[in-house]
């Protein structure tokens, strides 16, 4: 089968430049990794990863790029699933560590997600050293940080997200992010769930957005059950957006769609002014301004 991957680095408002200089990174993260893939790499290998190379971006809302939270600690969570797997597995809130990513996909064996301490705990009983991601620009929010944990949310938030196919038809999906920036410590988003990241056997999807409501929805849940029901993917996609648009919100989804007739759709799905992403699918790259 010919195999495909899609990345992106969020669903959001558009900056100009920003967005060119961005792109630019997941055009050649999208390249570098849809080669291993005719290789022969598996689908959860290739999109371990992209999102390695992006968690240690700084550009990015993942792994070196996270943002403090109210408390000026970081958090990150990285979630993946995978069409052998079937059972999500990730990691929560998980602290200094260098990509969280890694510790997702130790975790694939016994399909588990574990959270906060804990998870930072057996990590670091699995090998992880510490680090710390904390670098100036961790504190520089398009909203200032105020006295209180604030209730908005960033303008541009770039959570990364990965969807691939392999040779043998699997699918895999991921996403990880280092939350929204000045939020109450402890916060769980989307991130940790399914409304986020999915993957089985025909779909596999990684989303963006204003976690709360993307849960609320079900986000990528929906979009799959949706699918299984019939719809076809663009049709299940808009009637998801527009569920979050009744909610006031918006969002974006990378998705790769096997059709029964093996038929490879991959696409992303953005009602916010712009998503960064690139995919790559029979030698053809395509990107947020092709």
């Amino acid at each position: 089968m010919e195999p495909g991957i899609i990345l992106h680095g969020g669903a959001r408002k558009s900056q100009g430049e920003r967005d060119e200089f961005e792109v630019n990174f997941v055009k050649d993260y999208a390249a570098k990794t849809y080669k291993l893939l005719k290789k022969g790499m598996s689908a959860v290998d290739a999109i371990e990863i992209a999102i390695v190379l992006m968690e240690n971006n700084p550009t990015f809302d993942a792994g070196t790029g996270s943002y403090v939270q109210y408390d000026r600690k970081v958090r990150m969570t990285a979630v993946m699933m995978d069409s052998q797997r079937v059972l999500p597995y990730g990691v929560v809130n998980v602290e200094n560590v260098k990509n969280p990513i890694l510790g997702a996909k130790l975790l694939r064996d016994i399909g588990q997600i574990l959270g906060g301490s804990e998870a930072t705990y057996f990590l670091r009983k699995h090998g992880f050293e510490h680090y710390n991601p904390i670098r100036p620009e961790s504190y520089e929010f398009p909203k200032p940080i105020v006295d209180g944990p604030k209730p908005g949310y960033l303008t541009s938030p770039t959570t990364v997200g990965a969807v691939a196919i392999d040779i043998w038809g699997n699918i895999a999906a991921a996403t990880s992010t280092g939350g929204v920036g000045g939020e109450t410590p402890g916060r769980i988003g989307d991130v940790a769930t399914t409304a986020a990241t999915y993957a089985n056997k025909v779909i596999g999807i990684s989303s963006s957005g204003k976690g709360e409501y993307n849960h609320a929805v079900g986000l990528a849940q929906a979009i799959r059950t949706r699918v299984a029901d019939g719809l076809e993917l663009e049709d299940a996609v808009k009637k998801t957006f527009d569920e979050l648009k009744e909610l006031g919100s918006k969002a974006g989804v990378i998705a790769i769609h096997k059709k029964y007739d093996e038929q490879i759709i991959i696409k992303p799905f953005f009602n916010t002014e712009t998503m960064i992403w690139a995919s790559m699918l029979k030698d053809e790259l395509k990107h947020t301004f092709s």
